[in-house]
């Protein structure tokens, strides 16, 4: 999509003009994004500086959840003030940023649910057993969320790469989608539904089997 100087440098969202329930919307999306930002930095931090809270495997995962949130508040920020700041335009690399860190942060973070789903599982399944338990080390958690990164980075990479191939590739829009491209986009839309589907499957297995105990840190995290 061009701005119409045909340099396609910029997106722009049409009208020149914008009524102001549209400005004063805008205006408290960003307000609320930007709010948003301070407030993952501050936990980021909290966590940071004490050490008991930073090694434990539970308290990273939070971390890591949070990370895609934050970083797609701050491209919400920066869109948002081009928008305001343009009538209504923005650069081509704003936009697709904005739609790339969108994939990541979705994917990342129901992948993450379903591996924190599965940690959460085996601690309720020893406790029911009451076989002695550890959270996961912080190694552990690592190489769990960097192939949960890695794959959100590769499925939105794909997603809004301007490449035939891309589901989301702009000079293909007038030419359909060809059946190449509707597997891929399932597939991709399938990878999201898997591990919703596996966190719904571990909840009601905990509720079903009563595997939950009735108080202690075990129902807390697992709560959590």
């Amino acid at each position: 999509m061009n701005d119409g100087n045909g340099d396609g440098d910029s997106l722009a969202m049409s009208l020149k003009e914008y009524p102001p329930s549209w400005i004063a919307i805008r205006i408290i999306q960003t307000i609320l994004h930007f709010f948003t930002v301070i407030v993952c930095v501050i936990f980021l931090a909290a966590v940071a500086q004490q050490k008991k809270l930073r090694c434990n495997g539970y308290n990273l995962y939070l971390v890591f959840l949070v990370i895609p949130d934050g970083l797609n508040n701050i491209i919400m920020v920066v869109y948002n003030v081009y928008l305001l700041k343009y009538n209504g335009t923005h650069p081509s690399a704003v936009f697709f940023s904005l739609i790339w860190i969108t994939f990541f942060c979705f994917c990342s973070n129901f992948n993450l649910n379903a591996v924190v789903a599965f940690e959460v599982k085996k601690l309720v399944d020893s406790s029911y057993a009451r076989r002695r338990t550890s959270p996961p080390s912080p190694k552990r958690v690592l190489i769990q969320v960097s192939g949960v990164y890695l794959s959100a980075i590769l499925i939105a990479t794909w997603f809004t790469i301007q490449v035939p191939w891309s589901p989301l590739h702009v000079d293909d829009a007038r030419r359909g989608i060809s059946s190449l491209k509707l597997l891929g986009t399932s597939l991709a839309y399938l990878l999201v539904l898997i591990p919703t589907v596996y966190v719904i499957y571990v909840r009601f297995r905990i509720w079903w089997l009563k595997l939950l105990p009735k108080r202690g840190q075990t129902r807390v995290i697992s709560l959590f």
